[in-house]
């Protein structure tokens, strides 16, 4: 199971690094735990990383070649339905 888990961290591209485990027993409540394992620790990377400047696109600089508003209520059914359902 665990070697299932890290796989699928490393071939993540980009979600998280952490592993989080929910037991949950067939009596009593359910337990998680947190931060069970950080098998990509990726705080030294990050560190270590200078994103580049963002670009800014100035307001206007890209044309608007036309504009149209069509309401879509008609497009819409709402039904009321039974809260007993």
């Amino acid at each position: 199971m665990k070697a299932a888990i890290h796989a699928g961290i490393f071939n993540d591209l980009g979600s998280g690094s952490n592993v989080d485990i929910t037991i949950v027993p067939l009596k009593g409540p359910a337990k998680i735990l947190r931060g069970y394992d950080t098998p990509n620790e990726q705080a030294d990377l990050r560190g270590n990383y200078v994103r580049p400047a963002a670009n800014v696109v100035k307001a206007g600089a890209t044309a608007v070649l036309s504009t149209t508003f069509e309401p879509m209520a008609d497009l819409v059914t709402v039904e009321m339905v039974d809260a007993a359902l």
